[in-house]
């Protein structure tokens, strides 16, 4: 799923009158809001590469205001459009992309040596081939390693799965439901995993 796609499923959901009234224009520029959007829906680039504004925004911008009018993650939606404009500002070679199984698990009387020996099995690695791609394709593959997973194994040792965490690099971290779809983002939720370790002294 892209942004576009996520645009446009949020957009079906939503009056397209409350939408173009909640980004500030007048009632009369409704048609002319919602050209704009299917023209950004249909661009592979977000039609960032066209020289369009309005009395109130620039293309760039009025992207970032329809996403948070359709309260589609700030995080997220900036990424895109960061990188779309600015290729350069891509995911650069280092950081591998992976996705952290959420179960919010509290040990109780479970061996630490077998959480420890399965701890490897709370992660969904990214082929190599695909990690370096930017975020509005790689979270589509990252969307379908998700419900795949969900869909054979919905339990862990850990317990019941809630949700999963992509990290896409170190400031971006997506949260997707079991089924797959965006339901957050974070810039910190690396910091806050326990993980169980055993060693030897």
């Amino acid at each position: 799923m892209t942004l576009q796609t996520l645009i446009a499923e949020k957009l079906a959901l939503t009056d397209i009158s409350l939408v173009t009234q909640q980004l500030g224009y007048s009632a009369k520029a409704q048609d002319e809001v919602a050209a704009r959007i299917t023209d950004i829906i249909n661009s592979s680039c977000l039609a960032l590469n066209e020289s369009s504004f309005d009395s109130l925004y620039s293309t760039p911008e009025f992207i970032k205001y329809l996403c948070v009018t359709l309260n589609i993650p700030e995080l997220l939606s900036n990424k895109i459009i960061s990188e779309t404009e600015e290729p350069s500002l891509q995911k650069q070679p280092g950081f591998k992309p992976s996705i952290f199984i959420e179960t919010n698990f509290k040990r109780k009387s479970e061996p630490i040596f077998a959480l420890a020996a399965l701890e490897g099995t709370r992660y969904i690695s990214l082929a190599s081939e695909i990690s370096y791609l930017p975020l509005n394709k790689l979270l589509e593959h990252a969307q379908h390693l998700v419900k795949a997973h969900y869909q054979k194994r919905p339990n862990l040792i850990w317990g019941k799965i809630e949700y999963y965490v992509f990290y896409y690099d170190e400031q971006t971290v997506i949260i997707l439901s079991p089924e797959g779809k965006v339901i957050g983002a974070d810039d910190y939720y690396i910091r806050s995993i326990s993980r169980a370790t055993l060693s030897l002294k």
